[in-house]
């Protein structure tokens, strides 16, 4: 996702909101998600942008994965590109590619073990003796 710098907050996260809205009434609310890009909005200042961001999200479950600075340039750092989710088991870093402003962003799901169902059947002589008479 990527919100243009000179975009108003407040119509990119109504959009947002308006498209989180319809995945969760399509998929239903267990649905899992990952949103990631850059927001251009810096989720560690303190300021009304911010703010609006993360609780926007955060009414749709989903929490920032990334406190560092993806982007440097000159004495300025901030975190304006982020990965933000409603799952509870992942990783996340910020790596420094050298192809942009921007650092790079990795995130991990951490593979789930399969669930194993195990289906058993009670058998005894009665139902046995049942099922032999119905053959």
């Amino acid at each position: 996702m990527y919100r243009s710098p000179d975009s108003v907050v407040a119509q990119f996260l109504e959009a947002m909101s308006t498209i989180l809205i319809k995945i969760l009434q399509q998929y239903n609310k267990g649905v899992r998600i990952i949103l990631a890009g850059d927001f251009n909005i810096n989720v560690t200042a303190n300021n009304r942008d911010s703010r609006d961001l993360l609780n926007t999200l955060l009414s749709f479950g989903l929490k920032h994965t990334i406190t560092q600075a993806t982007r440097i340039q000159g004495s300025s750092a901030s975190t304006i590109d982020n990965v933000f989710t409603n799952l509870h088991d992942f990783t996340s870093s910020v790596l420094a590619v050298g192809l942009s402003d921007h650092k790079g962003i990795q995130f991990n799901i951490k593979k789930q073990p399969l669930e194993q169902i195990i289906l058993n059947r009670e058998v005894s002589h009665n139902k046995i003796m049942r099922i032999s008479k119905t053959v």
